[in-house]
């Protein structure tokens, strides 16, 4: 009875009826290596079927064996298919929202160059409130630092995947849109916003921020409930009113993909409920904070997501840089002095808990035991779940970009990381260290 038939159609739809902008008729043609995304199948089968196909870990690709890695050098950590879409990232991405904030646009650049360039990295995360902590007086910053570096390089965005994003509602960030929506006008103005900063004509995967319904967020975790038979109506109304907005999208050649972040597994499964039912994009992506202080995603999301074929982007694997170790009181406190939980003592307060920091020993500890950087294994913990297509890093120097990345070079694993390193985690995440970072 949950089966619900797609009802596609048989015949073939030509591309520019589908996006209008990657026609052949059009005076831009489709990106070769990649084709169009997000695009709507045409057979007819179950929502049980469609989703049950990739319930094991999504494929990862050694770099070199038919992968386009878009003309940059191959990422030795190899690549992942974002959900449906044609989409293979890197299973690194990079992060930007220190960008205007700690970091300058020169130390931006410097970044880019390094991750691209040198790394093989194919895909960027963004958002049009960057840099954080959210002001009026930087807002924006991040994006137009990108759009900067795309002008100065030309020709590389053609060969880069953009991952932006929309705020919600219901944070006190007036300054932006007189106060975000997620209504169908404020996601397009929103989307021109960021196209003109980060000076391209499409984004390859547009995310919304955070959802408009009232849900647990950035560490919360009691949804607060109940909820009435016309609130259940206005979400449903609002969910499809965010997929014909960014249907519009797609089909401008705008946007090529469409993805959540922070969201829920009721969330999950209604918008790609909505879309197949109304023949509307279906989210490719998911992306939420995920880290050895924070599991929470391991359960009902993973199963909403695998369901689904959503894939997970994993943001905060190092816990807004707890999991560095640098914040231990045995730490050289010089490493913390410009660190974003002492500069911003606010910051994800949720991570600086002293359960948090005893976590945070114990998982140093191993570590060292199987010498990596606290910040190495925690990156690759996050990096080697199945449900994880790409993790997010951000940094704030060049130091920590680089052994960052390092992380995912398979050649610094010991092939011992399954049976020994895995079950010292799961000893000390069992042992009274679950979900340390909740209801904070």
């Amino acid at each position: 009875m949950f089966a619900l038939t797609l009802q596609r159609s048989t015949q073939a739809i030509s591309l520019r009826k589908r996006t209008g902008y990657w026609s052949r008729s059009n005076a831009r043609e489709p990106r070769p290596d990649i084709g169009v995304s997000c695009r709507r199948e045409r057979r007819s089968e179950t929502l049980f079927s469609m989703s049950s196909q990739k319930l094991s870990a999504p494929e990862v690709a050694v770099a070199g064996q038919n992968v386009s890695t878009h003309g940059l050098v191959p990422f030795v950590g190899g690549y992942r298919q974002l959900g449906n879409s044609d989409l293979r990232v890197t299973t690194c991405t990079l992060g930007t929202m220190t960008w205007g904030e700690q970091n300058s646009e020169q130390e931006a650049h410097a970044q880019l160059d390094y991750a691209f360039r040198e790394a093989g990295i194919n895909i960027i995360d963004c958002a049009e409130n960057y840099p954080v902590p959210l002001r009026a007086e930087t807002q924006g910053r991040t994006e137009t630092y990108i759009g900067n570096w795309f002008r100065k390089n030309p020709g590389i965005r053609e060969r880069i995947y953009v991952a932006t994003k929309i705020c919600g509602p219901g944070r006190d960030i007036s300054w932006i849109r007189g106060g975000p929506k997620l209504d169908y006008n404020s996601i397009i103005e929103a989307c021109h916003g960021s196209l003109a900063r980060l000076q391209t004509e499409y984004i390859d995967l547009y995310q919304i921020h955070w959802p408009a319904r009232p849900v647990p967020l950035f560490g919360g975790h009691a949804y607060p409930g109940p909820m009435s038979a016309a609130e259940r109506e206005r979400a449903i109304h609002a969910i499809e009113e965010q997929l014909r907005a960014m249907d519009a999208l797609v089909r401008q050649g705008k946007v090529r993909c469409i993805g959540l972040s922070n969201e829920t597994p009721v969330g999950i499964m209604e918008f790609t409920r909505i879309a197949a039912q109304l023949g509307l994009p279906r989210v490719v992506s998911i992306q939420n904070s995920y880290s050895l202080l924070h599991r929470q995603f391991e359960g009902a999301h993973a199963e909403a997501s695998a369901f689904c074929d959503v894939s997970l982007l994993a943001y905060s694997p190092l816990a807004g840089g707890a999991l560095s170790g640098k914040y231990l009181p045995s730490s050289d406190p010089t490493g913390r002095q410009k660190a974003r939980f002492t500069l911003f003592k606010q910051y994800m307060s949720r991570f600086q808990t002293p359960i948090c920091m005893q976590a945070v020993e114990k998982y140093s500890k191993i570590a060292r035991e199987y010498n990596k950087t606290p910040s190495q294994l925690a990156i690759s913990f996050a990096r080697s779940r199945w449900f994880v297509a790409s993790t997010i890093i951000g940094a704030t120097s060049m130091e920590q970009l680089r052994e960052n990345i390092a992380a995912f070079d398979p050649s610094q694993d010991s092939g011992r990381w399954e049976s020994s390193i895995e079950d010292e985690i799961n000893q000390v995440y069992l042992n009274g260290y679950r979900d340390v970072s909740l209801g904070v």
